[in-house]
């Protein structure tokens, strides 16, 4: 493997660990919402938020 390959792959894994923290994060804080409804709404939306984490992160804090 050459070290640019090396670096690709090294970076997919650093985004993959951020996008699951983000979405434990989320979910986290969400916690003590959770309910038998609305678990059907949050999870998808933080595995969402999760995958886009690095936009998610950006605008909140441009935004706050």
């Amino acid at each position: 493997m050459d070290k640019q390959s090396a670096l690709a792959v090294t970076a997919l894994w650093i985004y993959n660990i951020a996008g699951f923290a983000t979405f434990a994060y989320l979910t986290a804080m969400d916690a003590a919402d959770l309910n038998a409804w609305n678990w059907i709404v949050i999870i998808p939306v933080n595995i969402f938020l999760g995958t886009i984490w690095p936009l998610y992160w950006a605008i909140l804090h441009w935004l706050f």
